[in-house]
């Protein structure tokens, strides 16, 4: 069954395309802080986990920091870097001290850019193709 759950997974993320694959970073992302903020709120954490949860987090986000393409993205790729750079932080921060405080405020505003994006991947799917037109913000 595991295998199976593994195939599916792996092939939703090769057939993809570039906005749902930003979408399912986002969830990764949501999902990883979200585990981070549960085991740092228990009475007697189990700091290791906390601390992969935070730090798969990381990852995600330089994923997405990857992503960007700032080159023709313009102020909203910039805006977006900036926001990444900010949670970053605070992800960091939460992991050195060991404390959930911040994590919700970021974990909000990281859903919201996610909804952004899952709207956004919606409406272009609907749309018929057209010619390209316009610019690439993030890559």
């Amino acid at each position: 069954m595991y295998q199976n759950l593994q195939r599916y997974r792996k092939n939703d993320v090769v057939t993809a395309n570039q906005g749902r694959l930003i979408v399912m970073l986002y969830d990764g992302l949501i999902k990883q802080i979200d585990l981070g903020t549960a085991e740092l709120r228990k009475e007697g954490p189990r700091l290791d986990l906390a601390h992969n949860a935070l730090t798969k987090a990381q990852e995600i986000l330089n994923e997405l920091q990857i992503s960007l393409d700032i080159e023709h993205g313009g102020q909203i790729a910039q805006s977006l870097l900036s926001l990444y750079r900010f949670f970053a932080k605070a992800l960091i921060q939460a992991n050195i001290n060991k404390n959930s405080e911040g994590l919700p405020v970021i974990r909000q505003q990281i859903a919201d850019l996610r909804d952004a994006w899952a709207q956004v991947q919606t409406t272009q799917c609907e749309t018929p193709k057209q010619p390209a037109v316009g610019v690439n913000i993030a890559g």
